[in-house]
């Protein structure tokens, strides 16, 4: 240490020195502090994006129906379009007061061979063949534009074509949370 005068260190430049670093100090500890706070912000909003997802799929229902299991009422299907829309307000109705789930949250998937099965309900029915087939493709049409998460998926031809198709959808809906009803 250099000599006092008047109770001031000669070596003045020395403190001005340790002033210069300790402020390139402070101002590195500031910029780490802003740069933590900015990451703190950032961190807290994806938690709130992913706590609100994770809340709206428990708020949420998949209904997953094998519909080759000749499931529809002659009534609904004979009203055609119509029949579809009533079809599609009973099931939203039902899992309204069953699971309290807003149509919104809803997700309902049938899958069906749509050719075979009209004509099955045509022969049980005692309906023509292709009058049959026109009343359920005004049923489908009814059933998929009531709601748009409410879809009745022609699974095609072939043998357990309808599982399949069930199978394929719960990947998409795979969650702990998530309720997934399979008819």
């Amino acid at each position: 240490m250099g000599k006092v005068m008047f109770g001031i260190p000669s070596d003045l430049a020395q403190i001005e020195s340790d002033e210069g670093r300790y402020q390139s100090w402070v101002k590195e500890i500031q910029d780490d502090i802003r740069g933590r706070s900015e990451n703190f912000k950032r961190l807290k909003s994806e938690y709130d994006q992913l706590a609100s997802r994770t809340e709206a799929e428990a708020n949420r229902v998949v209904v997953l129906i094998d519909g080759d299991g000749y499931i529809f009422s002659y009534i609904r299907v004979n009203a055609g379009h119509a029949g579809g829309v009533a079809a599609a307000d009973e099931l939203c109705n039902l899992l309204t007061t069953e699971f309290g789930i807003r149509e919104a949250e809803q997700h309902v998937y049938i899958c069906l061979n749509k050719r075979k099965l009209a004509d099955t309900m045509s022969a049980n029915w005692n309906v023509e063949q292709n009058t049959m087939r026109e009343r359920f493709d005004s049923f489908v049409r009814g059933f998929n534009g009531r709601y748009k998460n409410f879809n009745i998926i022609d699974a095609g031809g072939h043998k357990q074509a309808a599982d399949m198709k069930l199978l394929g959808e719960i990947d998409p809906f795979s969650s702990p949370s998530l309720p997934v009803v399979s008819v």
